[in-house]
């Protein structure tokens, strides 16, 4: 938080700036993170007398030679590193201290820390269940014997499910379960063999390859599609 508020003084040239960026942090941990008002105005007072205590930087003499002699007392750099936590905070320090023995003190060294996205740490997405997935390639197995089936499907693969297990009277797995008495397929019985096709073309040549590969007892169309290699 001291960080955003420190942050705020830095970029907003404006005082109608400064003050909505200011309100806005005050809302946000206020009412979402349930931090108390009266901490946060005391640090956004801190911070203000800061940030008005501080000199206005000098300009560096023009010069081809860059040393602690040529560097006014008010020079100031800016560095923005990425937050790593407390390593990170000792890094700074250790960096802070090292630069005002090199330069004599003659350079302040400001340390501003971003923010980073969570998806560059890890997935921040939810999988997709099984029975959410579309333009897929699925695989069936009976629940009560060995046959399989091989299909594709544009639509989530939920409505596939229901169509092999009543939904669909032509369905050849359906009709297999009806033939010998077995139990009706449900989405635990499937399987992906491919998704994230970009056409019904992709799918079904990829359906053609895999009924050809895996032979599946329950298919009754055995040949497979043409795929051409030159058009």
């Amino acid at each position: 938080m001291k960080n955003l508020i420190k942050r705020a003084f830095t970029i907003c040239n404006q005082p109608y700036f400064l003050n909505s960026e200011l309100q806005h942090i005050e809302l946000v941990f206020t009412t979402i993170n349930g931090y108390p008002v009266g901490l946060i105005k005391r640090i956004i007072k801190e911070v203000r007398n800061d940030h008005e205590n501080q000199q206005p930087p000098q300009p560096m003499t023009d010069t081809t030679e860059t040393n602690k002699e040529n560097l006014p007392v008010t020079s100031k750099v800016k560095i923005y590193l990425p937050y790593a936590g407390k390593q990170g905070e000792l890094i700074t320090n250790e960096l802070k201290k090292t630069v005002n023995k090199i330069f004599d003190k003659k350079l302040v060294t400001q340390v501003t820390f971003k923010s980073k996205k969570l998806s560059s740490c890890f997935n921040v997405k939810d999988t997709t269940q099984t029975k959410h997935n579309h333009n897929v390639v699925y695989k069936v197995k009976c629940p009560d014997c060995p046959a399989t089936y091989i299909g594709e499907a544009g639509r989530r693969l939920q409505e596939r499910v229901n169509d092999h297990g009543g939904r669909d009277k032509y369905s050849h797995v359906l009709k297999h379960s009806i033939e010998r008495g077995h139990n009706k397929v449900n989405i635990e019985n499937f399987s992906l063999l491919g998704k994230n096709f970009k056409t019904e073309g992709q799918r079904k040549t990829s359906e053609a390859f895999y009924i050809k590969r895996q032979k599946p007892t329950i298919n009754v169309q055995r040949l497979s599609r043409p795929t051409p290699l030159f058009k």
